[in-house]
């Protein structure tokens, strides 16, 4: 054989063997993209597919009359209906075609802070003895709103009560928990237990002969919880005396009244001694205070005449509704006397001075809760129902 011969074969061979690695590795990298493709194909064409949310909806057995439906983020929807008088809300995953929970909507890794921020938004709203019932409540039914992720609570099976249980957790608190972005509105604010509403049942709690130390600070820790407020008319020579309780009661969202400086009767005082009293008392209540001023006053016994009246700056109130407290000094009693009498406006006088009293209001206070009746103070009950309390002037109620 011919040199030329050996450098042609030598050369036949190197080329078959770059041949063999090339196809070797053609090969392995056309497997690996046959491996590859047929998930990448399924996963693109699933999410780029253009879906009609109507069509999504039809494939659910969702029954009732459709009320509103809500896209978001382009992928998620939530639809609304009413079904027998209930409101029913769905979650479904547009690109996925299936129906999901709240729960796959908020971030894993926040699931714990939403729960928390949900606890703090309802003690905005709610007694602390109902939000721990609230957030165990089997039953909450979300509807994404335009600011705001609705929640309705089901407790009627836990509780005999009117009200009704809700709360708006709006976008500008719960934004970073969520998987997908949208929309905040800065400007609104977070709903307030202290907001009343001018269209429920709404009736005044008074107390007298205070302040009488940890009845009182019981009293305002009550109303402070359910958001109600009730005024209690001090007696001028006790303030300094208590001055804690005054200071309590005042910074809270409760009033303090006067009630004279020693429980004298006006009628049988001069005009002169009951200024001179009252300008007493209501510097002692500036100096607890840092500045406050008596605004209004309750007759010890309710005695007055137009001398009283003519006295001193302030408006008067009485009461229409006397649970007779210090005679009775019994809690059912006093309990049973209140709902069986008020209405609309009543203002209900009370004593802080006696326990009975105290656990009679306490109770009356959660039970007029669960009916929906807002207790509240004589300046609070007076704005709700748009009367300008006059100086000089006589108030028995507010119907």
């Amino acid at each position: 054989m011919s040199n030329n011969d050996n450098h042609f074969k030598l050369k036949l061979i190197k080329a078959t063997e770059v041949e063999k690695i090339i196809v070797f590795l053609l090969v392995i990298a056309v497997s690996i993209l046959y491996l590859m493709y047929p998930i990448s194909l399924s996963k693109d064409s699933e999410f780029n597919e253009k879906v009609n949310i109507n069509d999504v909806i039809s494939q659910f057995a969702f029954a009732g009359e459709l009320q509103k439906q809500t896209i978001f983020a382009g992928e998620f929807g939530n639809i609304v209906y009413l079904n027998e008088g209930n409101i029913e809300s769905h979650f479904i995953s547009i690109s996925q075609k299936k129906e999901i929970t709240i729960n796959e909507l908020i971030k894993d890794e926040c699931e714990k802070d939403f729960l928390e921020k949900e606890r703090e938004l309802l003690l905005l709203k709610y007694p602390q003895k109902y939000v721990e019932l609230l957030l165990s409540a089997a039953e909450k039914i979300y509807v994404f709103q335009d600011d705001y992720l609705e929640v309705n609570y089901n407790v009627i099976h836990l509780i005999n009560t009117k009200r009704t249980f809700n709360l708006k957790m709006y976008y500008k608190e719960i934004a970073d928990y969520l998987e997908f972005s949208i929309h905040i509105n800065p400007e609104v604010q977070n709903e307030n237990g202290f907001i009343y509403d001018p269209n429920k049942v709404s009736i005044s709690f008074t107390f007298d002969d205070g302040p009488n130390g940890k009845r009182t600070q019981a009293l305002i820790a009550a109303l402070e919880d359910y958001k109600m407020t009730a005024t209690f008319f001090m007696v001028g020579n006790k303030l300094y005396n208590d001055a804690n309780t005054v200071k309590i009661v005042y910074d809270s969202h409760s009033e303090v009244g006067y009630h004279s400086y020693k429980h004298a009767y006006f009628t049988m005082q001069s005009e002169a001694v009951i200024k001179e009293e009252f300008a007493i008392s209501n510097q002692i209540l500036s100096e607890i205070t840092g500045g406050g001023q008596l605004k209004l006053t309750r007759p010890p016994y309710g005695a007055y005449d137009k001398k009283t009246l003519n006295a001193i700056d302030n408006v008067f109130v009485r009461w229409d509704l006397d649970t007779n407290d210090w005679r009775y000094r019994d809690v059912q009693y006093i309990i049973d006397y209140v709902l069986n009498n008020y209405s609309d406006g009543s203002i209900v006088l009370f004593h802080d001075t006696y326990q009975t009293s105290i656990d009679a209001a306490v109770a009356l206070i959660d039970t007029l809760y669960l009916l929906d009746v807002q207790v509240l103070s004589i300046t609070d009950l007076a704005n709700l129902k748009g009367i300008n309390l006059q100086l000089h002037e006589m108030y028995y109620d507010f119907k």
